[in-house]
């Protein structure tokens, strides 16, 4: 048997042509925020463990089951690996001020840990992009996101895959008065209820709208419908919302089942969904958290965020066309000098924006064409002795095999007629 360590189960590695799809989600995620002023903001994967129980809730399955909590060894505080990044970045925009006398559009992206279940798009590390406004109170700011996300769509093509679900939660007065009717209700059915809804029942009864049991369905639909017992003011400004969506052509579905798996969402909550990727449906979800940064210990701040799998989209993408990544050339030399000539042009390359590799042994030419091939190259640069002579480059196309000499001069413009023409 070998001795060989082995990846950690639900923690994946990240393999080049899969990375190169990463990249280019990054990149046009990072254009499309841009385009809409969301600023890149960064924080430790590490965070005290009491701010995600705060946040998320102690009640729920990610605090309960699914943390990676320790000691730290050195002063015996208590840490996590971040389950989630909204409670992050609130924390940090709150403990630096960043909202005092302005409004914060952020955009972030990195691995969250939870110890899951691991199956097909989800996993124990996963990364997520999250996009969060802060110190905005009015609708528009989720219509904001939601065309923010659209955009994203739309560059991706992925935007006939995805379904919007909306709903709303309503304050947290409207909440405590339907956990009440939710209790009484489930506990009249309490022996059809499964044993994590049996244990949510009076901790987080909400949840149960969640479930994912079958055998639950019918129980769940029949439950009292939260929209009713919402005041008028509620109820207009979530219809006002609606208004927003069909006026810029968002379509939507509204789900009255919709209620988000953490605790610290109010008001409108949203699902993009698709139906390609088996259970784990959705790839971007998010809400209003008016009510964290309180919960957290600071000063109020209005706030609207969302998180996007960058594993499920990378799924949902990766039969699309894509860019391959930039075209590579392959340098391949006869002789010292040959050599050195070969460095010198390659550098003036490369300031250019070409991506070159220069072969670093003394090989047969056969040899190092070969080589070129296996690293995916779409052309290489030769140089002999009568190249250099010639002060010239030969140059092989692989994918048809054509050879032509052009002089040093000549050669980026011909490379670029050739190769991106």
């Amino acid at each position: 048997m070998s001795s060989g360590l082995y990846s950690i189960r639900g923690m994946n590695d990240l393999f080049p042509d899969r990375a190169r799809l990463w990249d280019y989600l990054l990149g046009l995620t990072a254009r499309v925020c841009g385009e809409f002023c969301y600023d890149r903001i960064d924080f430790p994967i590490v965070g005290p463990t009491a701010l995600f129980c705060r946040a998320i809730g102690s009640d729920t399955d990610i605090v309960e089951k699914e943390m990676y909590s320790f000691t730290d060894n050195l002063n015996g505080d208590k840490l996590a690996l971040r389950p989630e990044g909204t409670a992050c970045c609130l924390r940090a925009v709150a403990e630096n001020n960043m909202t005092y006398g302005r409004q914060q559009r952020l955009w972030y992206h990195g691995p969250m840990f939870r110890h899951e279940r691991p199956q097909k798009g989800r996993y124990r590390q996963f990364h997520q992009i999250g996009i969060e406004c802060f110190g905005m109170s009015h609708e528009y700011t989720e219509l904001e996101i939601l065309l923010l996300n659209s955009e994203l769509w739309r560059c991706l093509g992925i935007g006939d895959s995805l379904e919007l679900h909306v709903n709303t939660i309503g304050t947290l007065e409207e909440r405590r008065l339907y956990r009440r009717v939710l209790v009484d209700y489930f506990s009249s059915h309490i022996d059809s209820l499964d044993d994590d809804s049996r244990r949510r029942l009076y901790s987080n009864p909400f949840r149960i709208l969640d479930t994912k049991n079958k055998g639950m369905q019918s129980i769940v639909s029949n439950a009292p419908t939260f929209f009713k017992m919402l005041t008028t003011e509620t109820q207009d400004r979530y219809h006002e919302f609606l208004s927003t969506l069909t006026e810029t052509g968002i379509p939507y579905i509204w789900n009255n089942r919709l209620v988000r798996g953490l605790d610290y969402y109010n008001g409108v909550v949203f699902e993009w969904v698709s139906n390609q990727l088996g259970s784990q449906s959705a790839v971007c979800a998010g809400g209003r958290y008016d009510g964290l940064a309180k919960q957290l210990g600071y000063s109020n701040i209005y706030a609207v965020g969302c998180a996007i799998g960058i594993e499920r989209i990378v799924e949902l993408c990766s039969d699309k066309i894509l860019p391959g990544g930039a075209i590579r050339l392959y340098a391949a030399h006869v002789g010292i000098e040959a050599f050195y000539k070969l460095h010198s042009l390659a550098r003036d390359l490369r300031l250019a924006g070409w991506s070159v590799i220069v072969h670093p042994g003394v090989d047969p030419l056969g040899a190092q064409i070969k080589r070129a091939d296996q690293f995916g190259c779409s052309a290489v640069l030769i140089i002999g002795e009568s190249e250099l002579k010639e002060a010239s480059v030969c140059i092989k196309f692989l994918a048809s095999g054509q050879q032509v000499k052009i002089c040093f001069e000549k050669l980026q413009q011909f490379l670029i007629d050739s190769l991106k023409g």
